[in-house]
């Protein structure tokens, strides 16, 4: 769902679109490599994100994110909703910054995924705000969301 910018196809995704041309191939290389599923611009924000169905439930993602024009930055998070409740658990790391023409960038994203793989269900910290627009849909279809992902591989 876009955050509502009418505008936003023609004032802000050619930006974004140039701005990721740079490091496309980076990316695509490393979510083909290790399945992981690209997700470009949700809800127009000014990231792509690599998500995937983390093996110990719920789906795991890596941020990469337009900061400045010539700065990105990643993050990553792993989260497990829970229909029955409307709740959601998860743990997210802060946002790392970096040049756009770091060289590192396939390195640094391997290591970002290794490390949402070893943490562990205790450490992920559950939110205050209930769901419950996640009703509108039943369990399965609520669940089969979560499936469509593939698990990632590791090197």
């Amino acid at each position: 769902m876009p955050n509502g910018d009418p505008d936003w196809r023609t004032k802000e995704l050619p930006k974004l679109e140039t701005f990721f041309g740079k490091i496309s191939d980076v990316l695509e290389d490393f979510a083909t490599s290790h399945n992981l599923t690209i997700i470009k611009y949700y809800h127009q924000g000014r990231d792509w994100t690599l998500r995937f169905r983390h093996p110990e439930g719920g789906l795991g993602q890596i941020f990469v994110l337009k900061k400045g024009e010539d700065e990105i930055g990643l993050s990553s998070s792993w989260q497990i909703a829970n229909y029955d409740e409307c709740t959601l658990r998860s743990k997210h790391t802060e946002i790392k910054s970096y040049q756009l023409n770091d060289n590192l960038l396939f390195n640094r994203l391997q290591k970002a995924l290794k490390e949402i793989l070893t943490w562990g269900r205790d450490e992920l910290g559950k939110d205050n705000i209930v769901h419950p627009e996640w009703k509108g849909a039943t369990k399965e279809i609520f669940e089969a969301e979560e499936q469509s992902y593939s698990v990632p591989k590791i090197d």
